[in-house]
């Protein structure tokens, strides 16, 4: 909620707008991410990339 003047605003925009960036990020690399746990999958898990990938 947030408060404009003398109404109640019951959304705010930057936080709509930086769930919407984020979503839109994942549905946009979901190929990419899927080819790379399809066909690297070991690369993705060996412990040399792991922490970097958990960071």
């Amino acid at each position: 909620m947030n408060v404009k003047g003398c109404e109640i605003v019951p959304y705010c925009k930057t936080r709509w707008t930086t769930a919407f960036q984020s979503i839109s990020d994942i549905i946009r690399l979901k190929a990419v991410l899927k080819e790379l746990f399809n066909n690297y999958s070991n690369i993705l898990l060996s412990e040399k990339i792991k922490p970097i990938i958990c960071s």
